[in-house]
């Protein structure tokens, strides 16, 4: 997928889709996207466009996350996992036989519950709730119920990583000690040469 610079975004949907608004983006996506299955089992999909307003407006319906690959002045509405695929199979009916085979390949039309208590993917009450919320609020929020549902393993992959970049972390550490070395040598050296300066009437 390239390497993402990402803002805070918001990853679940606030606002219920019109048959309008699936006939629309079914249209952007026949134009514009793409899907594929990822070797987990999972299925991705992406939508580029250089004006993300429309990408905002299907984020807001279908969640996902808005991001730009470094060094490129385009934005790109992904979602992955069974948000992804509710976005997919809403759209089904009205794509071409070439974009329906793609879904499929990308396994698009089987959803597997592991990241939706609901079919709907949230609740009413936590819509609600979410949609008086900022961009960043709801991120913090997701990341927050995310980390909740999978603590052990974020755990363990924060120990992997400590073990596997130990040298590294140890390296920025003492870079950072140095910085802060020097930076306390220099006041300490800029206050005796104050006091040793002699006054002058």
């Amino acid at each position: 997928m390239g390497r993402w610079k990402q803002e805070p975004q918001s990853l679940m949907p606030t606002e219920t889709p019109t048959e309008a608004d699936v006939l629309f983006f079914a249209g952007f996506y026949e134009g514009e996207g793409s899907a594929c299955g990822h070797k987990t089992g999972g299925t991705i999909f992406q939508i580029p466009q250089k004006d993300p307003e429309v990408l905002y407006r299907g984020r807001s319906m279908w969640g996902g996350s808005i991001r730009s690959p470094k060094g490129r002045e385009i934005s790109v509405w992904v979602m992955s996992g069974d948000r992804a695929r509710l976005f997919l199979q809403a759209i089904y009916p009205y794509l071409s036989s070439r974009r329906k085979d793609q879904i499929e390949k990308a396994g698009g039309l089987v959803l597997t519950g592991k990241k939706m208590a609901e079919i709907g993917g949230i609740t009413h009450e936590r819509q609600v709730a979410r949609a008086e919320m900022t961009d960043s609020q709801r991120h913090q929020e997701s990341v927050y119920r995310y980390y909740l549902r999978n603590k052990e393993k974020m755990h363990e992959n924060a120990r992997r990583w400590q073990r596997e970049n130990r040298e590294r972390k140890n390296a920025n550490t003492r870079a950072w000690r140095r910085r802060v070395k020097e930076q306390e040598t220099v006041a300490q050296t800029g206050a005796e040469t104050s006091e040793r300066s002699p006054l002058i009437n």
